[in-house]
């Protein structure tokens, strides 16, 4: 029997991949409002990291002037998808600080089941320091998305409801229970 598992089959694989193509052809630094957000914990990215700089500065020609790889990545946004304990997690906190990491199931890839021990896996995890994983990926998705955010709170900052808007039930609670 022949399984295939070539590379472009890995979801870990194509997000290094594709942070390493947005790094190096510069579209990072010319793009700085898009707000990235990258599947299963940035992949391989944590352990590849300092190697892409290497390319960066030495067969790319960027220059010590530029951001470096390292100031690149820490302005993108990281989820949980996939198994990210014991091992992917702590990586990417070291690598990039956990300012920047999200939950994330693969739901609807991942049947339901799945999907539940991702979570269990989560919780059981070595929680951050003074914190947990649910309370830290909720604050993080908060600053991602204020506005959903000031939605779930009750209006939206700056805007009143509109006297449609007071009739239709609230958004449904996407918060983790």
């Amino acid at each position: 029997m022949v399984i295939d598992v070539s590379l472009r089959r890995s979801a870990g694989l194509r997000s290094t991949r594709t942070v390493s193509d947005l790094v190096l052809t510069g579209t990072l630094t010319r793009y700085p409002n898009i707000e990235w957000v990258f599947t299963h914990g940035g992949g391989t990215l944590p352990l590849l990291a300092e190697r892409m700089e290497l390319v960066r500065t030495m067969l790319f020609g960027g220059n010590h002037h530029e951001p470096s790889v390292q100031q690149q990545v820490t302005r993108l946004w990281f989820d949980l998808a996939g198994t990210p304990f014991p091992r992917q997690v702590p990586a990417l906190i070291d690598a990039f600080g956990a300012d920047r990491l999200l939950y994330g199931s693969d739901y609807c890839w991942t049947p339901a089941a799945g999907v539940s021990q991702q979570i269990a896996a989560i919780d059981t995890a070595v929680p951050p320091d003074n914190d947990t994983w649910r309370a830290l990926t909720t604050r993080n998705a908060a600053r991602l998305l204020p506005l959903t955010a000031a939605i779930q709170r009750g209006s939206p900052p700056g805007r009143r409801p509109s006297p449609s808007s007071t009739k239709t039930p609230p958004p449904p609670d996407v918060r983790w229970r």
